[in-house]
């Protein structure tokens, strides 16, 4: 069995201060118990209201108009959220392999080493899919067009540069 540690009361004598503070204590909690089981009830009410509005049939069903929202205490207040502007990220668009290779192989000369997969991603103007670009660096690894020069640890990407292809001599 658990004990609350604003009910417990020692073996010792008691000092009327300490009855107070305890007893302080115990009411405080118990508004705070009830204002957070309110909070609640008000919350479950409003989503029943959003689902009944956007879900009713009949003549009366969609032009309701919505519930006044009662006012919610809530111990201890919180300070506002910050309002933050955060850009949207480019949609992915959805390619075979093959077209992403073909895609960073056309991407590559413009590119400054060493790079990494953000690199990649700007230069190609959108990210693709996480797997499908890591497959695509190690299908060029494979094929000598590029080379691991660090491998990635953490929230560290590897790192890539390209290899330089030698020409055969040309005989005369």
């Amino acid at each position: 069995m658990n004990w609350d540690p604003l009910c417990y009361i020692p073996d010792t004598n008691m000092t009327r201060e300490e009855y107070e503070e305890r007893k302080r204590r115990i009411d405080a909690h118990h508004r705070f118990s009830t204002e957070l089981i309110e909070a609640a009830r008000q919350q479950e009410l409003r989503a029943l209201d959003l689902v009944w509005m956007t879900t009713a049939e009949g003549p009366f069903g969609r032009a309701l108009p919505p519930m006044p929202l009662a006012e919610v205490i809530l111990l201890p207040a919180s300070p506002p959220p910050v309002a933050r502007v955060v850009a949207a990220p480019a949609r992915r668009r959805q390619r075979s392999l093959r077209d992403l290779v073909s895609a960073v192989l056309e991407i590559l000369p413009g590119i400054a080493e060493p790079f990494d997969r953000n690199a990649i991603c700007q230069a190609l103007g959108y990210e693709p899919d996480r797997g499908t670009l890591f497959r695509v660096f190690e299908r060029l690894v494979e094929d000598g067009s590029i080379e691991k020069v660090t491998r990635g640890e953490g929230r560290t990407p590897s790192q890539y540069r390209r290899v330089e292809v030698e020409s055969a001599p040309v005989v005369e």
